[in-house]
C-alpha cells in the first residue's frame, strides 16, 4: 500500500509548525525588519516603471528559497529516519 499523499501530509505538517515557530523567534522579526529595509532602499533606487519587474524577481527568488528550505527540512527529516532505522531504533 502506498502511503505517499499521508507522508507528505505529516511532512508538511511538521514543516508548518517549524515555520510557526520561526515566526515566532527574534531572527524572524529581524528578517521582516531588513525586508522592509530593502524595500524602502529599493523604493529610493528604482524608478516607479522598473519597480514591477524588480517585485516579479524577488518574488521568484522568494519562491525559490522556500523552496529549497522545504526541500532540505524533508530531506533532513527522511535523513534522520534512516540514521534511526541503521541504529536499529526503528524497525
Amino acid at each position: 500500500m502506498d502511503k505517499t499523499e499521508e507522508w507528505n501530509d505529516f511532512l508538511d505538517a511538521l514543516y508548518l509548525r517549524a515555520m510557526k515557530s520561526f515566526e515566532a523567534s527574534k531572527l524572524f522579526e529581524y528578517q521582516i525588519e531588513r525586508q522592509k529595509q530593502r524595500k524602502s532602499l529599493m523604493d529610493n533606487l528604482l524608478v516607479p516603471s522598473d519597480r514591477p519587474v524588480f517585485e516579479e524577481m524577488s518574488l521568484e527568488i522568494w519562491e525559490d528559497a522556500e523552496y529549497r528550505m522545504r526541500f532540505l527540512y524533508q530531506q533532513g527529516f527522511v535523513d534522520c529516519i534512516r540514521f534511526l532505522k541503521s541504529l536499529g531504533i526503528f524497525a
